[in-house]
């Protein structure tokens, strides 16, 4: 019984905490790794549109590569070289 009601107490603090921090602090960037006109470029341009709207807080869609890390570059790099 007092471990259902500590487990209880745990989750109704966790989700008060969780709550209380602003979301999204920060601008945020959708990146559409695809062609500029095209429909991913359209529905990322829509859907960044009506989350400003929601949010109150900029939303932005823009085309570019997405790089991976540095971790995968070298070990690409790596099997290059054996």
């Amino acid at each position: 019984m007092f471990g259902r009601l500590l487990v209880l107490i745990t989750f109704v603090l966790g989700a008060t905490a969780a709550n209380a921090q602003p979301f999204p602090s920060k601008p945020v960037r959708i990146i559409n790794p695809f062609a500029p006109g095209g429909a991913t470029d359209i529905i990322a341009r829509q859907l960044a549109q009506k989350l400003t709207e929601d949010w109150g807080q900029a939303v932005v869609a823009s085309q570019g590569r997405i790089r991976p890390c540095w971790c995968t570059h070298r070990a690409a790099t790596a099997r290059r070289s054996i």
